[in-house]
C-alpha cells in the first residue's frame, strides 16, 4: 500500500509517494505544490502549483513519475480538485474576480467543462458512485446536486441545501469536509462559538519553582 503526501525536506516542498512498508519514497514534484487528489485507480495525482507571475495552476502527473502536465487551462486560479470515481471527470472550484464557482471538466484531455454552481460555490466532493456531488455555496450551505450522464456530457439537477456548514475558513486550499461513500454522513470542520468563561493563571516567581 502506498500514500501520496506533501512534505518539506531540507527547506524544499516535495510531493512524493511513499510505501507504507517502509520502502523508499518516490519524488514526483518539487517546489510550491500541494496535493488535491489521487485517482481511484491510483494512476494519477492532481496538485496545485504557483504560477510564475501570480495565481495557481492545476497539474496532473502519473503516479509512476514523469513530467507534470497542466489541467483546467481555461480556469482562473483553480483548486480543490477531485476525480470522479470512474476517472472520467474532475470537479474543482475556480477563483474568478467575482464569485468562486464549481466546474466539472473531462479527464484526461480536459477542455470540455461545465459549470455546476449557478450562484457560486467551492469545495466540490463526489459521492462514491458519481451520481451525486456536493459543494459549499455562497451562503455557507452544504448542497447536493444529482448527476446524470447524457452521452459525453453530464446533467446536473438544481442544488438542494442539506445543512448549514459554517466552516469559518476562507482558505480555499484546505479541505473543509469529507463525505461517506453513500453520501449519508458528513464530517465538517465547523466554526463553533464557545461562550464558556475562560480563566487565566499567572505564576509568579517561577524560577523558585524550577530550582
Amino acid at each position: 500500500m502506498e500514500v501520496a503526501l506533501r512534505r518539506r525536506l531540507a527547506g524544499v516542498a516535495r510531493i512524493s509517494i511513499s510505501s507504507l512498508d517502509g520502502g523508499a519514497a518516490e519524488r514526483l514534484a518539487d517546489g510550491t505544490a500541494w496535493m488535491n487528489d489521487v485517482s481511484a485507480d491510483g494512476r494519477w495525482l492532481m496538485f496545485n502549483t504557483d504560477r510564475v507571475q501570480s495565481g495557481t495552476d492545476l497539474r496532473v502527473i502519473p503516479a509512476t513519475g514523469g513530467t507534470p502536465q497542466p489541467f483546467a487551462e481555461q480556469a482562473n486560479n483553480p483548486g480543490g480538485a477531485q476525480f470522479l470515481p470512474d476517472g472520467r471527470w474532475v470537479a474543482y472550484h475556480e477563483e474568478e474576480s467575482g464569485p468562486t464557482d464549481v466546474y466539472v471538466e473531462a479527464f484526461p484531455k480536459g477542455g470540455r467543462r461545465q459549470r455546476l454552481s449557478p450562484n457560486g460555490g467551492h469545495h466540490a466532493r463526489w459521492r462514491a458512485d458519481g451520481r451525486e456531488i456536493y459543494y459549499i455555496d455562497r451562503s455557507n450551505n452544504l448542497v447536493a446536486v444529482d448527476v446524470t450522464t447524457s452521452g459525453d456530457a453530464l446533467r446536473f439537477s438544481p442544488p438542494r441545501p442539506l445543512f448549514s456548514a459554517n466552516t469559518g475558513h476562507s482558505d480555499l486550499s484546505r479541505w473543509l469536509y469529507a463525505v461517506t461513500p453513500d453520501g449519508q454522513r458528513f464530517l465538517v470542520a465547523m466554526s463553533v462559538e464557545d461562550s464558556t468563561p475562560r480563566h487565566m493563571r499567572v505564576l509568579l516567581d517561577w524560577r523558585a519553582v524550577v530550582q
